[in-house]
């Protein structure tokens, strides 16, 4: 599956770990984008640079990269209770990702491999290069090329984090949607991944067919528009 867009700001509905069919896929209003994990980590996890804010999203989206969700709890910022249960969510979802990625190459071996591609390009890391950083004590703001809304970092004990309603894109009123909708789908995967060991896809391909059909299913009861009164054939009047 190659449908992109860039990984980074505002229009971040959703980071979805799609690992087997070629990304993990930011799920947005209108767009997916990619950032899949390319291996299974060490059971050591890199420490992230969060010396310098620009340094600290590297680490973030180099660690969604790396399948290391460790490293991505260490450098998303939770400030109250339901945003610490979205980095959860998030984070299981990555794992699920990785499982997902190892049991796609020990079924279908070379199938496996392409369809566990990463998507982390040289285009992202020179695009935070490039962006516009504004630092006022504590706090950052990183204004990414093409973003109507800069990312905001918070420096804490002299660690830069980001925080994490930035990089999903979500306000506080959907947390609680966004948190399910990412968990639905960890669950998914490791569902798909389970089905994979026990040897009901034939194919690559119908993995990733059954992926991306429980992925769409998903965003459909998620994010189904509201029904109007007026346009609710039982409450409609003549």
């Amino acid at each position: 599956m190659a449908i992109r867009r860039s990984m980074i700001g505002r229009d971040l509905v959703v980071v979805v770990v799609m690992t087997s069919v070629g990304a993990v896929s930011a799920c947005t209003t209108g767009a997916l984008a990619q950032v899949a994990p390319t291996s299974v980590p060490s059971s050591q996890s890199a420490q992230p640079d969060l010396s310098d804010p620009k340094l600290a999203v590297k680490s973030l989206y180099g660690a969604i990269a790396g399948g290391d969700a460790e490293t991505v709890r260490r450098v998303l910022l939770a400030e109250n209770e339901s945003q610490e249960r979205l980095i959860s969510a998030f984070t299981d979802l990555i794992m699920a990702g990785q499982k997902f990625a190892t049991v796609a190459r020990d079924r279908f071996a070379n199938a496996g491999d392409a369809i566990a591609r990463g998507a982390l390009t040289r285009e992202d890391a020179s695009g935070i290069d490039a962006a516009e950083l504004a630092i006022n004590g504590e706090r950052a703001t990183l204004q990414l090329s093409g973003q109507k809304r800069p990312l905001r970092l918070r420096r804490i004990e002299g660690l830069w984090r980001l925080a994490v309603t930035d990089f999903a894109g979500v306000t506080e009123d959907r947390l609680g949607e966004q948190t399910a909708f990412i968990q639905g789908l960890a669950d998914a995967m490791n569902e798909v991944s389970k089905d994979i060991t026990e040897g009901r896809y034939p194919t690559a391909n119908d993995a990733e067919a059954a992926v991306q059909q429980k992925m769409h299913t998903l965003l459909a009861k998620t994010y189904r528009p509201a029904t109007r009164p007026e346009d609710d054939p039982a409450t409609r009047r003549n």
